[in-house]
Formats: structure tokens, sequence, C-alpha cells
């Protein structure tokens, strides 16, 4: 046997020293057995098949790499939660991941600028760690969901988008369309806060999970994914888990759960016999056989040995691996390259099927190798799935959609606020916040929300303490459920005397806000000349008193706005554009 025995040029095992290679022939027989008949199902197992298409100029990137998704000074979780989020709203992501790219290795490279939470200029930018995109066709609709998802964030932890500036090829594995996990955290051993710990950081929708006292039954749950954080015990709803994987779903098991689990009568997920619990310490000695596919995306190291009953795990005398085994995590050494720190399996051909073992107890933190250890579980979680029992996940789309929302100052004590909703689904009230800088906000007042409407429901309210200057205002709706959906941020200037229109920022590029004073708020329209007359952008029948108008295509120069009044009157303001470019 070769030193280094491969698969289509990837290491699968090294010959280690005499007496520890007696399986490996077996080993490599058994797996090359396995990717034989597994060869059609080339998105979850090694090797998988590109899969090139052409992102155009436009689209959105959500960034999944340690330098370009770092708002907290280190990789920002809440990523997973904002892609879990729009694909809840029926959003179209793409996971792009390079097949055949080296550990770290770069999935999209092209010029983009960064759009969200605030703006940065175009530039040559690499995106790694398995990033989402969604294609410029696919985009309306895409910033007020990602806005609404940042405005529930500290300011710290939001989450960076980008916008090619350029069109682009990508390698999608898989196209997340009609796609929405929902997750059955079991809680057969007690340990089910390990894995909601891992949801809560990443800010994954609570529709989107729930807590199961046993896997018993468990098929016929509308889930997509299941996992277990720890648990010694054994038990018939281990084969109930086995038949949940064996109908399309996926499922994790984390800690002692993976060894009690594979050595279960009926269990034997990933190996012929059993696992041992071998614990050997890998060190620095970290080997990432498989790093494009969706359970590796992740980037920097991982500590395999960071505590807990089973860290790493060989397969004893007897045992070969099976079901399509593939390494995740190893050892980089001959001695320990049959020790594993993660791993992967399949179980039928076709969507899901999928089982993953992750090894160490808890890896909630934010150093490199704790958040690494909760990417592979967010990375699981998001792998594509059959739910056995029903057609989806029966997560509602949209609890609520907001026609309008209209602030207006009436005299120096008080702002006027309205709105009002198309649609509402177990809505439970709506806040209104208020803040001096149109960053930090507070409660200025509560009111309860019809609850349940297919019709237009009006609301209206006042603020009777406004500030001095500038007021900005905010809407939340609060579901039963707890979730929260964010309007757009409004502002009303208390210190203006007559009737007028700001434009803010200014100079500007990219957007602008058109904000109206003591002026109609209904029907209005907008146009945006240049200064020889000619009419650049016309806006007709808008509402509000805050107007976003997307100036992206506009030159550099000087422009003339100008609104006309449902009431009849005129007014202009200058606007500068600068180059962004």
């Amino acid at each position: 046997m070769n030193n280094n025995s491969t698969h289509k040029g990837k290491r699968i095992y090294r010959k280690c020293s005499a007496g520890l290679c007696r399986p490996a022939v077996l080993i490599c027989a058994a797996l090359l057995s396995v990717f034989v008949n597994a060869s059609a199902q080339n998105t979850d197992l090694p090797n998988p098949t590109p899969n090139i298409q052409t992102a155009p100029a436009g689209s959105f990137i959500i960034a999944m790499d340690n330098t370009n998704q770092v708002n907290p000074g280190y990789f920002n979780l809440k990523a997973y939660g904002l892609a879990v989020t729009l694909m809840d709203y029926g959003r179209r992501l793409r996971w792009v991941i390079t097949a055949g790219k080296a550990k770290d290795g770069t999935d999209i490279s092209v010029n983009a600028e960064k759009i969200l939470p605030v703006y940065a200029a175009a530039t040559v930018m690499n995106f790694k760690g398995g990033p989402f995109i969604v294609f410029a066709e696919d985009t309306p609709g895409v910033r007020t969901v990602v806005n609404n998802f940042n405005n529930s964030q500290p300011a710290n932890k939001r989450v960076n988008i980008y916008r090619t500036t350029t069109s682009t090829p990508v390698d999608i594995r898989y196209d997340m369309n009609g796609i929405r996990p929902k997750a059955g955290i079991l809680d057969d051993g007690g340990n089910a806060n390990i894995h909601v710990t891992y949801m809560e950081n990443a800010a994954i929708p609570t529709v989107n999970y729930a807590v199961l006292s046993s896997a018993t039954g468990l098929s016929a749950g509308c889930y997509t994914f299941t996992s277990e954080a720890h648990n010694s015990t054994l038990g018939a709803f281990i084969d109930s888990i086995k038949n949940f994987v064996t109908l399309g779903g996926n499922f994790l098991a984390e800690c002692h759960a993976i060894t009690a689990y594979e050595n279960w009568v009926n269990g034997k997920f990933q190996s012929t016999t059993g696992l041992n619990n071998s614990n050997n310490n890998l060190s620095n000695n970290v080997a990432y056989p498989n790093a494009d596919l969706s359970f590796s995306q992740f980037e920097g190291y991982y500590n395999a040995n960071q505590g807990g009953n089973t860290q790493t795990w060989t397969f004893p005398s007897g045992s070969v691996p099976q079901n399509n085994f593939f390494a995740v995590i190893n050892g980089s050494t001959p001695a320990l390259a049959n020790s594993y720190g993660a791993s992967g399996a399949k179980l039928r051909s076709g969507n899901g099927g999928m089982i993953y073992f992750l090894g160490n107890h808890n890896l909630d933190g934010t150093k490199t190798e704790d958040l690494n250890g909760q990417r592979m579980y967010l990375n699981a979680f998001l792998t594509p799935a059959v739910t056995p029992s029903c057609a989806g996940s029966n997560i509602p789309l949209l609890a609520i959609k907001l026609n309008y929302f209209t602030a207006k100052k009436i005299n120096a004590q008080q702002v006027q606020l309205n709105w009002s909703t198309f649609v509402e689904q177990d809505s439970k009230e709506f806040i209104i916040e208020r803040s001096a800088d149109g960053v930090n906000f507070s409660a200025v007042t509560k009111i309860n929300a019809n609850g349940n409407s297919s019709i237009e429901v009006k609301y209206t309210t006042a603020d009777y303490s406004p500030l001095s200057g500038k007021n900005f205002y905010r809407l939340i709706e609060t579901g039963l459920n707890g979730n929260k959906t964010y309007s757009e941020t409004i502002m009303v200037n208390m210190n203006t005397v007559n009737s007028s229109m700001d434009i803010y920022p200014n100079p500007a590029y990219g957007q602008v806000s058109v904000n109206l004073n003591d002026l109609p708020v209904f029907n209005n329209t907008i146009s945006v000349l240049d200064l020889s007359g000619k009419t650049m952008i016309s806006k007709t029948q808008l509402n509000g008193n805050t107007i976003k108008l997307n100036i992206q295509n506009l030159n550099p120069g000087t422009y003339i706005v100008k609104l006309v009044t449902t009431d009849g009157r005129t007014l202009q303001n200058k606007m500068i554009v600068v180059d962004h470019k």
C-alpha cells in the first residue's frame, strides 16, 4: 500500500506504524465499494461534481469567512440565522461550495461592495467558508428582510451583506429554493440545552427548532434534521433515529451520543461493528480531508480535544467504515490518521440520509475552535434533507405584511404615528421605538395587535414627549411565538418650523432618504432631475414621510430632487451624488 492512499486525488488514510495499519486494506476496500455504489450522490459525499453557474452583477453575498463576516471581532454566527430567516421568508439562496477546494480555499473571487449594515466601496474580494449568494433576479425584498434581521441584533453583530459589481462564475452545491430547515433537538440524555445554545448563538428563528423529550416516534414529526448532544442511555429510540435518517432526514450525534448510539445493537451508522472511544490527542496534528463538503464549511483551526466523554474515536479490530463513511477531522500523522474528531456517512440515495458525528461535549464559545465546532453543527442543520412525514416543515412564510408606517409632527409636543397591515398572522403587539441618532432605540409605547386578519387594519398612536431636533422611529411587530419584525426607520425633525423636505445623507451614494416635514404622506410624486432638467428618476403614488430612493445608477454630480405633494405643493432640494466605485 502506498504511503498515502487516495481517492481521486484526496487522501483518505495514511500508512501508519507497524501493527496499527491492519484494518487499512479492509477500510480502503470498503470505501471504494461504497463510493462506487453512491457515485450519483455527488453533493453530499467526497469528490462532488462541480455545478458552475454565472451569478450576474448585482447579486448579494452573505459572507461566511473570518475576514468578511467578522463584526464582533470574530466570525459572526448570526450569518446562519440570517440565511435561515431568508429561507423562512421564501427568498432563494444558493450555497456556494467550490468542488475540489483545499482547506480554507476560496469559493468566490469577485469585485464586490459591502452594502449592509454600512457601505464600503467595491474592491476585489475573496469569499471562503461556503458563502450564500442571492442572484440579482432574486434580490427583491431581500434588503427588507436583512434590515429587519439586523435591527434585531446588537450593532456589533449585524450581518455583512455584499453586492457583486460584475458577473462571476460560482459553484452551486445546493440551491436552497423552497428549503426551510427545522431541527428536532433531542433530549434523551438531558443535554438538549447544548444544541439550543448553538441555535441561539446563531440567532436561528425559534420556529426552526424544537426540543423533543425523546427520539421515540421521531419520524412522525415535521423535521428535516435532528441532533443529540450527549447521551449514554441506550434504547429503541436509537432505532427511531435510524428510521428517520433512512427516510431522508439528517442526524448529528455529539460527544457520548456517538459511541453509545453507534455501538447499539441496531446502530452501526458509520461502522460495521462499532467504534472505540479512543480520545487520542490530535493536538495540532489535524487534517481536513474533505474540505469541500457542506459539513466542513468553516475557516481556520478546529481543536478535536476540547473535553467530554467522546472527543476522538477509532475503528476497532474487525470494524470497518460503511454507509459512504468520510472523514472531516482526523489526525495528520501516520499514527493518528485513523483517529477521527468529525465524520459523516450517508444511509440512502437521493437527498438527506446523512449521519454526522462531532466530538467534544460543549463547543459554546468565541474561540476559533469553538466557533468552528458550532459551524459544523449548523452546516449539518442546513444541509438539505427530506422531511419524512410531511411535504414541508410548516413554518409560516410571513407573520405580518406592513402596508405603511408614517410619523408626522402635530405640534411642539406631539408626533402622530400611523401604520396599517395587509395581513396579520398570530401577531401580539406593536412596539414604537424612538432614537436620537438612528442607532440606539428605546420603547415609547405599545399597542395591541389585531392578531389575525387578511384585510387592511389601521393603527394610530402618538408620542407626546418627542426629543428636541431629530426623532428616529421604528415599529416592531411581536408575534405570539416571540418572533419580531422591524419596519424601516423614519425621521421627524421637531425643529422644523415650516413644511420642508430633507435629504440625507447628502452628499450621497447608493441610496438616499427623502424626509417630509409637515407635509402630506400619501400619494406623493418624487423626481430626480439633472441640471439640464432631464428626469433621471420618477416615482409616483409614494406613501410615508420617509421615502427611500435608489440612486446607484446615477453618475457623480449635482441633481435636483423635486417633490409634488398630493395637495399640489411643490418643493425642491439639491442633492450631490459622489463616486463610490
